[in-house]
């Protein structure tokens, strides 16, 4: 009986550490892109300058967007 306790024990807490790890990756490409379009805003911003208000709200938009998924 103690053997299938420890057995059931170590599978949950195994099923555990590969959800964490699995939110972890999903954390990590959100930030990932949140990182990419940050870039996009900034370049927008260097190259077209104050004109790059518009093309900053759509990247912004694009980044709550993310956040939100």
């Amino acid at each position: 009986m103690q053997e299938q306790a420890d057995a059931i024990r170590d599978s949950v807490l195994s099923g555990l550490d590969k959800a964490k790890s699995d939110m972890d990756d999903q954390i990590s490409q959100f930030e990932r892109v949140n990182s990419l379009i940050e870039h996009g805003a900034k370049l927008s911003e260097m190259l077209f300058g104050e004109k790059a208000y518009d093309n900053a709200v759509k990247f912004y938009n694009m980044q709550k967007e993310n956040n939100i998924k």
